[in-house]
């Protein structure tokens, strides 16, 4: 399954297949000093007896990466969405997406190098559409198809993004109430580093 390669150094996420609770999968990866290590997502469908990976694995991009976040349509389990960040800042990011529990992934978003918003850390799916998606991050962005196409909204919560960049932010959608979404955000003077803004949204 897992070609001799060490997946126990980090576990990001696990997800059950609710209608199929011996489906399970595991995104894995460890963040070191900048470097990246043992990025995968594994799917097991025996309760966790044995494992293998799926199409998102050390082989599927030419460069190092890290899985910093997972999550499952609740309606469609098979349907799944990792975020890939890049070694080394300003190599871009990905939202890659699964259709058939991981047979195949493929690219729902990409950030492409050089890109002031390209580190992806947080996935929240609405509560009751799951069409609805938000990755938060060095940037905001929102899908309301699945993943089909997203749009980067980073400037609904940095306004002045001639003056100001995204250090990081991170979301939490209230279950009761889903128009109501919680933001933490840190943004920092595009000049003056010193200027630094973090607030609750």
């Amino acid at each position: 399954g897992n070609r001799g390669r060490d997946y126990s150094e980090g576990t990001i996420s696990i997800e059950i297949d609710a209608e199929n609770p011996d489906t399970i999968y595991i995104a894995t990866g460890v963040e070191r000093h900048g470097n990246y290590y043992s990025a995968c997502v594994l799917k097991s469908t025996d309760s966790g007896t044995t494992w293998n990976e799926t199409d998102l694995n050390p082989e599927t991009f030419q460069k190092n990466y890290y899985i910093s976040d997972m999550i499952q349509n609740p309606l469609t389990p098979t349907t799944l969405f990792c975020l890939v960040n890049f070694e080394f800042r300003g190599k871009g990011a990905k939202i890659m997406r699964t259709i058939n529990g991981g047979r195949e992934w493929t690219e729902s978003l990409n950030i492409p190098e050089g890109n002031d918003r390209e580190r992806l850390f947080k996935i929240e799916m609405h509560p009751v559409d799951p069409n609805i998606i938000y990755v938060s991050g060095s940037g905001l962005y929102r899908t309301i198809n699945n993943g089909t196409s997203w749009v980067d909204i980073t400037n609904k919560i940095v306004p002045d993004l001639a003056n100001y960049y995204l250090e990081r932010a991170t979301i939490s959608i209230n279950p009761d109430n889903p128009q109501k979404i919680l933001v933490i955000r840190r943004m920092v003077n595009r000049t003056n580093s010193n200027d630094v803004s973090a607030s609750i949204l």
